[in-house]
């Protein structure tokens, strides 16, 4: 996973981008990439120590995802890094459903620690990405052109 996917990912945690502009930033990946980017969503969830009644509450709340869906079903029974990876290989029509799944989880999660987190200033990743100065300096301190960083955000935010 690049430092670009990483701040992407970030940017969508603290809702300065939505869904649709992270799901049109990964539909640009080759297979390679794709494959590679997956894996490092699985990484950072498992980070946040998941659990299957996090993915039952965020199914709950979030009416945009389904019970239904497979990697829904898959998660509800099991959150372990074998489960996650195993979510991560369902066929290619499943997959913007489980990007979807796990970057709400992820979400969630995210906001669960960083209220304690947030002044960790060690951490570029609780630093306020709404703020250009600290998202320049982030992208300057992880070599990422600024423009870049641009461009997703001015993705549309909404599915053709």
């Amino acid at each position: 996973m690049s430092n670009l996917d990483l701040l992407v990912i970030n940017l969508f945690l603290q809702e300065v981008i939505n869904f649709n502009q992270v799901r049109n930033y990964y539909l640009e990946k080759d297979k390679q990439q794709s494959a590679l980017y997956l894996r490092g969503v699985v990484e950072l969830l498992h980070q946040y120590k998941p659990t299957p009644q996090d993915v039952v509450d965020l199914l709950e709340k979030n009416s945009a995802l389904s019970k239904k869906w497979t990697p829904s079903v898959m998660l509800m029974k099991s959150t372990k890094m074998n489960e996650l990876y195993k979510v991560i290989s369902l066929p290619r029509n499943e997959i913007e459903k489980t990007l979807s799944v796990m970057l709400f989880l992820l979400r969630d999660l995210y906001h669960k620690i960083r209220s304690t987190e947030s002044n960790r200033h060690d951490k570029w990743w609780y630093q306020d990405l709404t703020d250009n100065k600290n998202l320049y300096s982030i992208c300057n301190m992880l070599n990422i052109n600024h423009k870049e960083v641009e461009l997703i955000i001015s993705y549309p935010s909404k599915t053709n």
